[in-house]
């Protein structure tokens, strides 16, 4: 739901009356978008591996729900029930917004990230809309989801000037199957999320082994590459009749190494 909440931003406020308005007994057409949003909602949440882009089929019934929960803003409609007031939906976006603004101390603090300093203006940008919200929706709720428009399109071009960088270290394998050119990749140990963009990015030729025994199998018809979390790059480095050459490095130091008997 986090995911969820932080997507959708600047319109998450409106999560709250699209689904505090649900009818699922009088319209199938609720019922129908309740169950479109809950099945993949449920079954990525239980799923082992998560990607935040597993979550994007729940987008588009959340989408239509918020508009008519936009509409019924405009209209002053729900406004009696405490998820439709409009302080209720302006206190959401503060909160996110709050949160939001707090993405550079995050990347810096948790991840050590060097272009933390990238994502500053993308969190002004989030709390200076989200207190523009909050200010406007009551008195003026049409102008204040028009402000909404002008916050999300600014938000989206911010956001792909900072991301970039920081999604190349720590989400992405790319970088680590360049030089693997499409040629089998062996991987141990290594980062799930790593390893698997050989899927997208080396024709799928990557397979992941248990350990050091199936890559001596793979030696034996000659150089290898593998793609290696660091203790077992540490453990290939200390094997003496191995000869290690560095290929790629990559997120959560994970490598690409060249392996030949020595």
């Amino acid at each position: 739901m986090p995911v969820i909440l932080l997507g959708l931003f600047p319109w998450s406020g409106l999560i709250l009356p699209a689904l505090g308005g649900l009818q699922v007994r009088r319209s199938r057409t609720d019922l129908f978008l309740l169950g479109w949003f809950l099945l993949p909602f449920l079954f990525f949440s239980l799923a082992g591996s998560k990607l935040p882009g597993y979550i994007l089929p729940c987008l588009p019934p959340l989408a239509l729900l918020m508009g008519r929960a936009a509409a019924r803003l405009t209209a002053g409609e729900g406004a009696g029930e405490w998820w439709g007031a409009p302080r209720a939906v302006s206190l959401v976006g503060l909160v996110l917004g709050a949160l939001l603004v707090g993405t550079p101390a995050f990347l810096r603090l948790r991840f050590g990230e060097p272009d933390w300093a990238l994502a500053v203006p993308f969190g002004l940008w989030c709390v200076i809309v989200a207190l523009g919200f909050s200010w406007r929706v009551g008195a003026d709720p049409v102008g204040a989801l028009r402000l909404l428009r002008i916050g999300g399109a600014g938000a989206i071009v911010l956001l792909t000037l900072a991301a970039p960088p920081v999604l190349a270290r720590y989400q992405s394998g790319r970088r680590l199957f360049i030089p693997a050119m499409g040629r089998p990749v062996l991987a141990w140990g290594a980062w799930r999320t790593a390893w698997m963009a050989g899927y997208f990015y080396n024709d799928g030729k990557v397979r992941e082994v248990d350990g050091l025994p199936e890559i001596q199998e793979a030696l034996d018809r000659g150089p290898t590459l593998v793609l290696v979390g660091p203790d077992e790059r540490r453990q290939l480095e200390d094997t003496p009749t191995l000869a290690v050459h560095p290929l790629a490095a990559g997120p959560e130091d994970n490598a690409l190494l060249r392996l030949e008997r020595r």
